[in-house]
């Protein structure tokens, strides 16, 4: 009987630490939720240097999202390369993201102004959306029903 207790007892301890293992995964691999999409990075880095995330023009700015050196070692961008055109693009928006969190879409002014990426709204507000597209549209929130505007706006 106590040798049966024993193996009970066992049993329900290595299920809650396989439990514990898997919660902790969920939460450590899971993407934060003020995370801008891919699609996102994609656009500003085309504005900011056209597209290509390996650039170097001399003008004091690297990367396909143009980091200031400064910035770059700030935000811990030197564990992935010593400046951010070296670096591999996931690596770079990695490093924005930390940068998007601390300064907002005002971290690259006139590309996130271009864009329709401000501060003042949610950061998923305009995702996805083609700068021609009727929808990114000063006024084309109307189009939504209310119900929607409110949950996602």
């Amino acid at each position: 009987m106590n040798n049966a207790l024993r193996v009970a007892k066992r049993g329900v301890a290595t299920t809650l630490a396989l439990m514990g293992l898997v919660a902790g995964l969920l939460v450590f691999t899971s993407t934060p939720a003020s995370a801008a999409k891919d699609r996102t990075w994609e656009r500003l880095a085309k504005c900011e240097a056209g597209g290509r995330w390996h650039i170097n023009t001399g003008n004091g700015y690297h990367g396909g999202l143009q980091f200031n050196p400064g910035t770059w070692r700030s935000y811990g961008g030197k564990k992935y390369a010593s400046t951010a055109y070296k670096a591999k693009r996931r690596e770079q928006i990695a490093v924005a993201e930390k940068v998007l969190r601390r300064q907002g879409w005002g971290a690259w002014p006139a590309c996130t102004r271009k864009l329709g990426l401000t501060s003042k709204h949610k950061r998923e507000k305009w995702q996805g959306f083609a700068k021609s597209d009727r929808v990114a549209k000063k006024g084309a929130i109307g189009h939504f029903p209310r119900w929607w505007r409110k949950k996602f706006w």
